[in-house]
């Protein structure tokens, strides 16, 4: 009943926990680097780079109808949700209302996407379209904005955690060669729609769907829409540039880059999760006038996500040239110089997600955030535009490195006037420079031992005990804001 509704959901809301979410998405994020470890080079030798591009443009294609099924839903959800979960009945009624329009579109564009596959698809690529279908089917489905906005990240990484474990296992069990390629589409797309049926099982205890008239359903369009224009813009500079790469210059450069990019995804995700985690708190905080301990978080949430952009930049960049041809085959050695080069704009989209996640989209900045993101995907469709057909991946890499700087400009110059963004920049630089330290050491080991997966590990352990060291040495001596925070984590724990 709904008093039984109110109990369980403050129940489980006083659980909540920025620090055990965190870890909660962090590690599920961290598991997400382990599973390529082991499912990439196996499926690089297996399918080899013509069949990567294949799945990877399939894919890019049928992601752009996804974003166009989901509509922006995942932040917009996100927030309205954290924004009323306080009040059972209105949380009832902004689920129900979310919901009813989100199935709505999304069946719209499902049958707008088997259109696509039976008039303007590819003949050799109809196959694989069909199965990535699976993808916009999981999106009908996906109420993870729900637990998002309610801060239960446990549920969503225990769902996930176990399905991507699952999906891991089939791959080696039943992908053996090139002509396995639709069973690699197929336990991807599979897994991501067993994961969004997975949580229709939790809600019971949450909240209740509940009849609501047209207008509630419909008066979500106008902000979904305005929410879902950033989404196209981000996907410009995400995805398109592999559409782009697949038409100017082939499958086999196309393979090159989605097995380089897939690392660095895998890393951003990581330090995205700050900002998937603090976006809710973040919303209720604006949604109650904390002004003053939301500005606290966004100056540590900046520091946290710069210590560990810069390790990941330069660690990648540091073991790339030895990282590609041990881990992919020698046939993959082009990566080494694409997987360095795209390192670059971690940091850069570390200190722009806390921006938006943390300031731009609780405190309803939308059109901000949508100029912000249109400008970078203008830059990457032009750069791409210019440099592909001569410079092939690398010219690729190049692009997404400009759009991710051109975001994170506009969007640190549109908050200048309400946050210290100088102050912000000025605390990560010996951040960077512990960084360049660190990718020094990790060149030198190289100069002094042969490729190989000993070298690799040195060169792995090495360079993390010095950045460890160093920033460790760096917060003591000048008493740093984070030698507070671990201070008193340790004391509580002792």
């Amino acid at each position: 009943d709904k008093n039984g509704l109110i109990k369980r959901s403050r129940k489980l809301l006083k659980k909540s926990s920025i620090k055990k979410n965190f870890i909660y998405q962090a590690s599920y994020e961290i598991l997400l680097i382990a599973l390529p470890i082991l499912t990439s080079p196996y499926v690089s030798r297996v399918l080899g780079a013509s069949n990567i591009g294949i799945y990877s443009y399939t894919y890019t294609i049928a992601f752009y109808f996804t974003l166009f099924a989901a509509l922006g839903i995942k932040n917009y959800g996100n927030r309205e949700i954290s924004r009323c979960r306080d009040n059972q009945e209105e949380l009832n009624k902004t689920f129900s209302s979310i919901l009813f329009l989100h199935v709505i579109i999304s069946s719209i564009v499902l049958i707008g996407y088997f259109g696509y596959c039976v008039l303007w698809a590819k003949e050799e690529y109809t196959f694989y379209f069909v199965i990535q279908s699976l993808y916009l089917i999981g999106t009908l489905f996906d109420i993870s904005w729900l637990f998002f906005g309610l801060e239960l990240f446990k549920t969503t990484v225990m769902r996930n955690t176990i399905i991507r474990i699952s999906s891991v296992i089939l791959i080696f069990v039943l992908v053996k060669d090139a002509g396995d390629l639709w069973k690699y589409i197929f336990i991807l797309a599979f897994s991501n729609f067993a994961s969004q049926i997975y949580l229709w099982f939790k809600i019971k205890k949450l909240v209740k769907i509940v009849k609501v008239e047209r207008k509630e359903i419909f008066k979500h369009l106008t902000q979904m829409s305005i929410l879902f224009i950033p989404t196209i813009a981000v996907s410009f500079y995400n995805y398109m540039d592999k559409i782009m790469l697949g038409a100017l210059a082939g499958t086999t450069e196309l393979g090159f880059y989605e097995n380089s990019f897939k690392i660095t995804t895998v890393c951003s995700s990581v330090i995205g999760s700050v900002g998937t985690v603090m976006l809710p708190r973040m919303s209720n905080m604006v949604a109650k006038g904390d002004t003053e301990a939301s500005k606290k978080y966004i100056r540590i949430s900046i520091e946290c996500v710069m210590v560990m952009a810069c390790a990941m930049a330069f660690g990648i960049s540091g073991i790339s040239h030895d990282f590609a041809p041990i881990f992919w085959g020698k046939g993959f050695s082009e990566c080494g110089i694409l997987l360095a080069l795209l390192a670059i704009y971690l940091p850069v989209q570390g200190f722009a997600s806390v921006l938006r996640t943390q300031y731009l989209i609780p405190n309803r900045w939308d059109k901000q955030y949508t100029i912000s993101l249109c400008i970078g995907a203008i830059v990457n469709v032009v750069i791409n535009y210019l440099l592909i057909p001569q410079f092939h991946a690398v010219g690729a890499v190049i692009g997404t490195i400009a759009a991710e700087t051109s975001v994170c400009v506009a969007q640190a110059l549109f908050v200048s006037k309400c946050l210290p963004i100088k102050t912000y920049i000025m605390q990560s630089i010996p951040f960077i420079c512990i960084g360049a330290i660190m990718f020094g050491v990790i060149r030198g080991i190289e100069v002094f031992m042969h490729t190989s997966i000993a070298t690799l590990m040195v060169q792995i352990v090495i360079g993390a005990i010095v950045y460890v060291v160093l920033s460790l040495g760096y917060v003591i001596v000048t008493k740093h804001e984070l030698y507070d925070i671990w201070k008193r984590e340790i004391r509580k724990k002792a």
